[in-house]
């Protein structure tokens, strides 16, 4: 950003507080909304009873039934949750890659994640390896991770190649 002579510099929170004010009543008003929404109907006046009420705030909750409680509190709640930090960490992700690879449009494919995370995969599938669905989401994982560092190398060692070809030809 420049700033010009006469330009008074108002900080970087003061010119990016109305942005993050509007995003973070956004993010609330769709954790309300879809912790409102499912199979069972629940009004989202009564959503915000459960939630606040279970919060500490001194909202009363008497007139519903204890299981729309349960079921907004204890299965609705965690999912919304857990899908805005599984949110939040695919774009730290997003962010750490584009940066690595200086490419605002980078994807898994570009350094051999996605390659890695399905060699993995079809490994564990060959094999015939018995083993529980946590642990072959975490094979498939770490077989994604260790599995880039070697495909960038190696396509690294074919960008030199090319690029010397290209040489040739000016």
């Amino acid at each position: 950003m420049v700033f010009q002579k006469g330009q008074k510099n108002h900080g970087f929170f003061s010119l990016y507080l109305p942005a993050l004010a509007s995003h973070h009543f956004f993010l609330a008003f769709s954790l309300f909304l879809a912790v409102s929404l499912g199979s069972v109907t629940i009004d989202i006046q009564d959503t915000y009873q459960i939630i606040f009420s279970k919060l500490g705030f001194p909202f009363g909750t008497g007139k519903l039934s204890p299981s729309t409680i349960a079921i907004v509190w204890n299965m609705r709640v965690p999912r919304v949750l857990l899908g805005i930090l599984a949110g939040a960490g695919l774009s730290v992700c997003g962010s750490v890659m584009q940066s690595t690879v200086n490419n605002p449009i980078a994807e898994p494919y570009i350094l051999g994640i996605s390659a890695g995370a399905t060699f993995g995969a079809t490994l564990s599938i060959i094999l015939g390896l018995k083993i529980h669905y946590w642990r072959r989401r975490l094979y498939r994982s770490h077989s994604g991770i260790s599995c880039g560092p070697f495909y960038r190398i190696h396509a690294g060692k074919n960008d030199d190649k090319q690029s010397d070809i290209y040489q040739e030809q000016l």
